[in-house]
């Protein structure tokens, strides 16, 4: 659900040329045998955002929901 959207984003790129880019990257955590029994066991669950001139870093995750009703309550750092 997450990855297709995330994509969709790269579509700025060429509406917005010469304006700046956005580029998505995924990573995923390695896993043993033994691990991959526990679901979410090994979850890297990091957001980053940066910017010409300032970076975010966070846990939340970014949908309009999730941060009207828990603003604040999650660690930034800008």
């Amino acid at each position: 659900e997450a990855i297709p959207y995330l994509r969709s984003l790269l579509q700025i790129n060429e509406a917005l040329p010469k304006k700046g880019s956005i580029s998505i990257k995924f990573f995923r955590v390695p896993v043993s045998p033994e691990q991959a029994k526990l679901k979410f066991a090994r979850v890297n669950h990091n957001k980053y955002m940066v910017t010409d001139e300032a970076a975010w870093i966070g846990t939340s995750n970014w949908s309009g929901d999730y941060l009207w009703y828990n603003n604040g309550r999650n660690w930034y750092d800008y």
